[in-house]
């Protein structure tokens, strides 16, 4: 008669199985409630971090507008220089003139095979100091687009932490109801072995 009056009760529970602890259950909802925080949190943040991307990327676009392309003339070839920083890259000594008429100087990235005398185009501000190309719209997309990334990373590793957490603590919890299991039921499991 007892076991028909538990089986009403095993149908009241979502999963219905007898054999699922209540900690099992704690867990399960523990896990959800991360994984729909950080998901949550990846919509909010990525959307702020992208717009702010976005915003930082405009001004960007905005102050280097005043940047204009130079023609510098190498005064040393690329096997003369010292300076070769990378495996296609070398770095010669150079000089090129500003739009208002002043000369400016100072090393320009080269091909390996460049000559003393072979005009280079690069980009300079206002100041005549030279400078890397300007950021373009592809760029602006490059960066929101590695930010919303960073941010799916960061939150994906938050959540990584945050249900290993749960699953340690539940861990813990469920071993130690076993260890209370078998503290009752070992002593008269053994005496029958």
């Amino acid at each position: 008669m007892n076991q028909w009056r538990q089986v009403p009760q095993r149908r009241q529970r979502r999963d219905r199985n007898p054999l699922r602890r209540s900690v099992d259950r704690i867990e399960a909802r523990a896990i959800a409630a991360v994984l729909a925080l950080a998901v949550l949190a990846f919509v909010v943040l990525g959307v702020l971090a992208g717009h702010r991307a976005y915003s930082l990327g405009l001004a960007q676009q905005r102050a280097e507008r005043g940047w204009r392309l130079a023609v510098a003339t190498l005064e040393q070839s690329a096997a003369e220089s010292a300076n070769n920083a990378g495996w296609d890259v070398a770095w010669v000594p150079a000089r090129w003139q500003l739009p208002d008429g002043q000369h400016g100087s100072g090393e320009v990235a080269t091909e390996l095979d460049a000559r003393a005398g072979q005009k280079v185009t690069i980009w300079v501000n206002s100041e005549g100091q030279q400078m890397p190309a300007p950021l373009n719209s592809a760029g602006v997309c490059d960066q929101v687009v590695s930010t919303v990334l960073w941010i799916l990373m960061a939150t994906a590793a938050g959540a990584a932490i945050g249900a290993g957490a749960i699953r340690l603590l539940c861990n813990r919890r469920r071993m130690a109801g076993w260890q209370r299991g078998w503290e009752k039921i070992g002593p008269t499991w053994s005496r029958h072995a």
